[in-house]
């Protein structure tokens, strides 16, 4: 459990966040990165769960075969 916690600690610690120092054209970039990995992320969620629904039709088709 602490290694886990550390792991994320770590991985906060390494991702680049926006400073209030920073300019309006770097907050902007990285709200179109953020925004992208989280497009990303929902895409794979998707995909995901299209594969599950369909594995899980196909084991309805079987157990009625």
């Amino acid at each position: 459990m602490l290694f886990l916690f550390a792991a994320v600690a770590l991985g906060l610690a390494a991702t680049p966040r926006a400073s209030a120092a920073a300019t309006p054209q770097q907050r902007l970039i990285e709200a179109r990165r953020g925004a992208r990995i989280a497009a990303i992320r929902a895409e794979r969620l998707a995909a995901a769960a299209s594969q599950e629904r369909d594995a899980a039709e196909r084991a309805k088709a079987e157990a009625r075969a």
